[in-house]
């Protein structure tokens, strides 16, 4: 009689071999679209975080300032306000920087960003890495392009500070930025560029006082891309991020269809830009 061999083991058939790689699978499929939401819903809550630090910082400013907001524009007489270029942006930026916990985001006086992971970036912003972006949220005109006072705001709950700037910037406003940057040259056209528009414009061109939609009366002219045919309707909103057909044709931002939007009273929504803007008299940039 053969010896009997205590404890021997066999190894896995190639059936058990595939059933076990089958249900890994399986697990792996299951796992990983949850993961994905909760990365996504992670990116979500700093995107959330950091502007709203911002639109706190901006109205612990206006505390210190005669209730009035920091500025990124200049007047030019009855036509609509101009932004000067990379000095505004950086003005505006120290100027909130001083009530943001010393976190010095935005961009220093070389023209280069401190760091695209401090409150003015969102962090699946793939311009953020660019070496002169100013950061990820375009302010409402209405509110820091001209200074506006909080206390003149008929719904400052309802009033949007800032919205998702438009990814690929660079192609949205028609700016090259130059390699390398020209930091020892302040007069070179592109410190003075549209690359550091901030804010979005939603009023119209005119220089007529009398028009329902000159800057000076706060309310916001129809998104020609949203109501084509209304009267007065501009391009203000195409630098919304997901709003430009030519650099988003799915009509999808870095969050998909609905992007975070912070508001006067320091809270942070998640809604589609249709949501933002249903009328005239019914949407949540007018300021009067």
């Amino acid at each position: 009689m053969a010896p009997v061999r205590i404890g021997a083991s066999r190894g896995f058939t190639l059936i058990e071999l595939l059933v076990v790689i089958a249900i890994i699978a399986i697990l792996a499929a299951l796992l990983l679209p949850a993961i994905a939401r909760a990365r996504r819903a992670g990116q979500g809550a700093v995107v959330m975080n950091n502007m709203r630090q911002v639109v706190l910082a901006a109205t612990l400013y206006a505390d210190d300032h005669q209730d009035r907001f920091p500025t990124t524009m200049r007047p030019d007489g009855d036509g609509p306000p101009e932004t000067i270029g990379f000095w505004d942006v950086q003005g505006y930026q120290n100027a909130l920087n001083t009530y943001i916990g010393g976190m010095k985001g935005g961009v220093d006086a070389s023209g280069k960003a401190r760091s695209n992971r401090q409150v003015w970036f969102d962090p699946v912003d793939p311009d953020r890495l660019e070496p002169a972006m100013w950061g990820s949220f375009s302010d409402n005109g209405f509110v820091t392009g001209i200074g506006a006072k909080l206390g003149e705001f008929r719904r400052p709950g309802d009033t949007i500070y800032a919205a998702p700037r438009h990814s690929r910037w660079s192609k949205v406003v028609g700016v090259t930025v130059p390699d390398p940057l020209p930091v020892a040259s302040p007069q070179h056209p592109f410190w003075s560029s549209e690359y550091f528009d901030m804010c979005l414009d939603p009023w119209s061109d005119s220089r007529d006082p009398s028009d329902p939609f000159h800057w000076s009366r706060g309310r916001a002219a129809p998104p020609v891309d949203l109501l084509p045919g209304a009267t007065g309707a501009t391009g203000w909103a195409l630098q919304v991020d997901g709003r430009n057909p030519v650099v988003a044709p799915k009509g999808e931002g870095r969050h998909g269809r609905r992007g975070f939007y912070s508001y006067c009273d320091g809270s942070v929504r998640r809604m589609p830009f249709e949501a933002t803007y249903r009328g005239v008299d019914d949407n949540q940039w007018n300021v009067r």
